[in-house]
């Protein structure tokens, strides 16, 4: 191998784990719109977890400013937990 291949193929991995890196502390756990299409349809967001589930396999909470849809029930509680 050529020293110039080794650079750039050095400079390739340095950019894939600075966008790893990136990603990771920006905290932005959204998923993009192939993802959503995938799962099949609209998606529901657990305000306690963050994570992205279809209605109909989410745990409801009926409150004065409406629905609120949680993953499992252990995030329910906490999320009334820490609401109360």
């Amino acid at each position: 191998m050529t020293v110039a291949l080794i650079w750039v193929l050095r400079a390739l991995v340095v950019l894939v784990v600075l966008r790893i890196l990136f990603r990771a502390l920006s905290g932005r756990r959204t998923m993009g719109p192939r993802a959503r299409q995938r799962i099949g349809g609209t998606l529901v967001r657990d305000p306690q977890c963050g994570t992205y589930l279809p209605p109909g396999r989410a745990r409801t909470l009926t409150t004065a400013s409406g629905v609120v849809h949680f993953c499992s029930d252990r995030c329910r509680d906490a999320w009334t937990s820490s609401h109360a």
